[in-house]
């Protein structure tokens, strides 16, 4: 081989190892810059384990507890990114507000006596957690998301409900010392989703949520079930106020229960559902279909039985007198 040749093969070799250098060098500086970004949203990163009873921020973990258990109720604006099961289903962003009340709390001292309160389970040392009842209206329409296959149980059935309550959930949060946060559930009362939070008290009143709905038997079972991520906005009253552009509330306490009671009985279709109500959910709708649905399939399974017995019938008569 020539001088000329190693030359040249010398410097494209070079060539090489620097434009490979080069291009490690980009994706380890890329990658980097992702980390420091993600690093950057995590409250309190780098910081040492706080100890128990307290955040990240220094702060008692129990501050959203007690600001509930003294005004005796609360309000979350969740924003979320959900993806259903159906295979060509995008996954996108939603938007709900819960108006939280009925609430029971364990745990917290009796004023008078200073000792625990109790609810009947004849000890005062439960565990410090609540539950309760809450409303929830939406305010993003998810009907049109990705023509997703949803249930469609829980949605509005036209656009005169968005921005107004239509149905009902239970809540309840639980403190664990052990991972050192309140770990809540909100569940719908009349479907099998249910969203999991965790509460630490931290002054920018997000609280993290995973949510999931698993297989529903009904016209859409095999598309209905689905995942979601996002976070829990404490608001104040004022605030859910501005979000509601149909219901106007005083968000009293007896405001809340009579709510509540009116749209139990509706999502339950009791004996006083007001179909004409601004707030009736879908679900009698789909009680309906799925009626409709079972009569038309007991219907096409006699048509089947008669139809075997008529012919039957005619291969007897045709051999009986030798056809």
């Amino acid at each position: 081989m020539s001088c000329t040749a190693l030359i040249i093969a010398a410097c494209y070799t070079v060539l090489l190892l620097i434009s490979n250098s080069v291009v490690r060098v980009i994706a380890e500086e890329a990658e980097d810059n992702i980390i420091s970004k993600l690093e950057n949203k995590v409250p309190g990163f780098g910081s040492p384990i706080p100890t128990i009873g307290s955040n990240v921020e220094g702060k008692s973990v129990f501050t959203n507890f007690a600001n509930f258990n003294d005004d005796g109720q609360f309000f979350l604006k969740l924003t979320g990114l959900i993806q259903f099961e159906k295979s060509d289903a995008k996954p996108f962003v939603w938007s709900v507000l819960f108006w939280c009340g009925d609430l029971t709390f364990t745990g917290v001292p009796d004023e008078v006596s200073a000792a625990t309160t109790t609810y009947g389970n004849g000890i005062n040392d439960e565990g410090i957690g609540y539950v309760g009842h809450c409303v929830r209206g939406f305010l993003s329409d998810i009907t049109n998301g990705g023509e997703s296959g949803s249930q469609q149980s829980q949605v509005m059935i036209n656009s005169k409900q968005k921005g107004a309550f239509t149905d009902t959930t239970s809540v309840a949060a639980l403190y664990i010392p052990q991972t050192n946060v309140f770990e809540g559930t909100i569940h719908k009362n009349t479907d099998n989703h249910v969203f999991r939070f965790w509460d630490s008290g931290l002054s920018n009143s997000k609280i993290q949520f995973q949510g999931w709905e698993v297989h529903d038997e009904g016209l859409d079972t095999s598309t209905g079930s689905w995942s979601a991520v996002g976070d829990f906005e404490i608001i104040s009253p004022i605030q859910a106020s501005e979000l509601l552009t149909i219901q106007k509330f005083d968000f009293t306490k007896d405001e809340f229960q009579n709510l509540y009671s009116k749209l139990h009985s509706i999502n339950n279709n009791d004996d006083d559902n007001d179909e004409n109500d601004s707030t009736t959910s879908t679900t009698n709708s789909k009680k309906q279909s799925t009626l409709s649905s079972a009569a038309f399939s007991t219907y096409c399974g006699i048509y089947r039985k008669l139809s075997t017995f008529v012919t039957i019938s005619i291969l007897v008569v045709l051999l009986l007198f030798g056809i």
